[in-house]
């Protein structure tokens, strides 16, 4: 490992049309970490993932990816962005879709090799679509799609794993498909970012938790994050909290 940390962020700072979204984030997030990115609607948590990928311009700040800039190891990042992000209507089937994972790794003269088919057949069997990919994108339910570009990640190989709410709209089965790989990818040494709205499930699901509302309320642990002084900071008293056996619940939101 090159560092101590997959991502270091300092002092980051995003405006649209001279309004923040973010102000001067920092953290540090060391490899093999499932981390979640909570707050309320508006708080920059899609900001912040796309911030870090260099999807967006930067106002001010720093970011480090395996101590390098975004654009050196951009191959090594995967990205599942939300439902509203594709376009359903587009004409392409799951295993295309999948295959676009390997896309990184091929030169412009290059042609889809066994082993890249291979490498998608076997994410489409992680993720339980074998029997999808030949159904066009749009004829999935959003459990299936999420399933689906999961998988196109999963094909990409990377090291560095951005999802945007990939829970959203999701069946029960699909979620525990989804959080199962998810915990295997981190098991393997990867680090994965998720956006994540259902308070209810953060203690279960994640390492480490950025709570963010345009500012850093709080990053650390799971179980040092999600108490009811830093939520209700971060949701401006907008969440009811109650406590069950050592265990806070989200009873509102």
């Amino acid at each position: 490992m090159i560092g101590d940390f997959a991502v270091e962020i300092k002092d980051l700072t995003i405006s649209y049309h001279g309004i923040k979204a973010l102000e001067d984030i920092s953290f540090q997030i060391p490899y093999s970490q499932l981390v979640g990115i909570i707050g309320p609607n508006g708080a920059g948590k899609s900001t912040l993932i796309k911030g870090i990928m260099g999807l967006l311009h930067i106002e001010s700040g720093n970011i480090r990816i395996f101590n390098e800039t975004v654009q050196k190891v951009y191959k090594k990042i995967a990205y599942v962005p939300q439902h509203s992000d594709i376009d359903l209507a587009f004409p392409i089937l799951v295993e295309e879709a999948v295959m676009m994972g390997r896309y990184p790794h091929l030169s412009w003269w290059q042609r889809i090799t066994q082993k890249d088919k291979e490498i998608v057949a076997s994410a489409l069997q992680k993720l339980g679509i074998c029997q999808l990919k030949k159904r066009q994108i749009g004829e999935l339910s959003g459990g299936q799609r999420q399933r689906v570009f999961l998988a196109r990640a999963l094909a990409q190989q990377a090291d560095l794993f951005f999802l945007d709410e990939p829970f959203a709209g999701t069946d029960v089965m699909s979620e525990e498909i989804i959080i199962n790989q998810l915990k295997e990818l981190r098991n393997e040494g990867k680090t994965i970012f998720v956006v994540h709205h259902d308070l209810s499930k953060v203690q279960d699901y994640f390492d480490e938790v950025i709570l963010l509302n345009k500012k850093l309320v709080k990053h650390g642990s799971s179980q040092d994050v999600f108490c009811v002084e830093d939520l209700c900071e971060a949701y401006n008293g907008s969440i009811k909290i109650a406590e069950k056996n050592n265990r806070l619940l989200v009873v509102g939101q």
